[in-house]
């Protein structure tokens, strides 16, 4: 008869955690994913707001612990100045951030899809479609950079269906999860 050592959870108690845990993030995705779809640009200026106000309340949360906290570790104020540098950015500047995120994006597409097109020549089963489909990812990438006003909607909806999607698939997991334990 094997026995479960003291600290470890039975798996009920992992699986009501899981659901206290990952219900409310599943529902804000939806809800994120839905304002991203309907408002498009505004809400990804609000997103980026948003990101700034926790940057600079993280800003005060290192403050606070340098000086406040045991130890007076120089990283700490170090952290403190630049997340709230940043988050004052990302708050008085929400639509140049916008449009350094897209460039950020249409890179990372071009890069990634210059991978998988140099594995594509490399050989496989399927070199064709991969070379196509990788073409396409860079072609994506630069028209991203090159007309960023006119791709920020269709991104935006990407990324609110995409939103949308991972919550409805957490929701559909939880679900699974709570059955299992019943």
């Amino acid at each position: 008869m094997s026995e479960r050592p003291m600290n470890e959870k039975p798996m009920n108690e992992i699986a009501k955690e899981l659901l206290r845990t990952k219900m409310v993030p599943a529902v804000l995705s939806m809800i994120v994913g839905i304002a991203l779809i309907i408002a498009r640009r505004a809400a990804l200026d609000v997103l980026v707001q948003v990101i700034g106000w926790i940057m600079i309340v993280g800003a005060v949360g290192f403050a606070a612990m340098y000086l406040f906290g045991p130890y007076k570790d120089k990283t700490g104020i170090i952290a403190a100045v630049l997340s709230g540098l940043i988050g004052v950015l990302f708050v008085t500047q929400a639509d140049v951030i916008d449009d350094f995120l897209l460039i950020l994006v249409g890179v990372t597409l071009i890069l990634n899809g210059l991978g998988n097109l140099a594995g594509a020549f490399a050989g496989g089963e399927n070199r064709v479609l991969a070379g196509i489909l990788s073409a396409l990812i860079v072609i994506l990438g630069v028209l991203i950079i090159t007309h960023p006003g006119s791709m920020m909607d269709a991104i935006t909806i990407y990324m609110g269906i995409s939103l949308i999607l991972n919550g409805i698939l957490d929701l559909f997991l939880l679900h699974r999860v709570k059955d299992a334990i019943r």
